[in-house]
């Protein structure tokens, strides 16, 4: 005979039953649906955003081709949507901002590098502040595009 205490040991180390409606909520979670034309659309925007963010100049080229498509399938027009039209103006005015601001910061560490290492090895040297004038000269080049888009 089982005493009363090792019955009520086991039944409180028995696993509880699956609540039934939160298995079906898992479930319906992990059901992908397929997105709109629309929802794809802002979604590519999104991902616009967050390269011009960065200054990534050449994903933002790689991506920017690919909106006018999913524009289409989503019967946006680009040149018509004002709402669509503001976004991209903001997105390319932040990746000149932050591209130049990257290209100057880059070209800047090179040049001290290149000072700091002028007398271990001037070949080095002297790459290093090519690359770092070609840098502050992207920069500026950068910097000039976005004053003269906001004029």
């Amino acid at each position: 005979m089982e005493s009363t205490r090792h019955r009520e040991d086991r039944q409180s180390n028995s696993v509880p039953a699956v609540n039934p409606f939160f298995a079906s909520l898992a479930s319906a979670q992990a059901r992908v649906r397929p997105q709109t034309p629309l929802q794809r659309f802002r979604h590519h925007l999104r991902k616009l955003s967050q390269l011009a963010e960065a200054g990534d100049v050449m994903g933002w080229n790689q991506f920017l081709p690919q909106l006018s498509k999913l524009a289409l399938a989503a019967k946006i027009a680009p040149e018509k949507d004002l709402r669509t039209r503001v976004e991209l103006k903001k997105m390319e005015m932040t990746l000149l901002l932050a591209a130049g601001k990257k290209a100057k910061t880059q070209g800047e560490d090179l040049k001290r590098r290149s000072e700091g290492c002028r007398a271990q090895d001037p070949r080095q040297a002297q790459e290093f502040s090519t690359k770092a004038e070609k840098l502050i000269a992207l920069g500026e080049k950068l910097h000039s595009q976005l004053v003269a888009k906001t004029a």
